[in-house]
């Protein structure tokens, strides 16, 4: 286990390492964050990892750090596509449960004669 050294920088990584300043959201977006003057700054919340990457390294550029290696065009890590649909699917279940509230809460508001 010992071969496993620090040797973190190599280019072998594999595609599903973790990229620096990247963070997968519980909304299935991606946050951007440097840290810069011992505080970490929110650069920004991405659509996709890709996004993500590109404006940490513009600001890692700025500051002088190392940046990451921009993902292949390749589609999403399929756990990271699970973790998108089941937050769409949730959204989509208390909307139509709030919907159903409302139209009840009408119903009870309108007045037979």
């Amino acid at each position: 286990s010992s071969s496993s050294s620090s040797s973190s920088s190599s280019s072998s990584a594999s595609t599903t390492s973790r990229l620096i300043g990247i963070k997968l959201r519980s909304n299935g977006r991606y946050q951007a964050l440097i840290n810069a003057r011992n505080m970490q700054v929110a650069i920004g919340t991405y659509c996709t990892k890709k996004e993500a990457v590109k404006a940490y390294n513009r600001m890692a550029k700025l500051l002088g750090k190392p940046l990451n290696e921009i993902p292949a065009d390749e589609t999403e890590d399929e756990e990271e596509e699970e973790i998108i649909t089941r937050r769409k699917q949730k959204r989509k279940k208390s909307h139509s449960k709030k919907n159903l509230r409302r139209r009840r809460k009408r119903g009870k508001n309108k007045t037979t004669g």
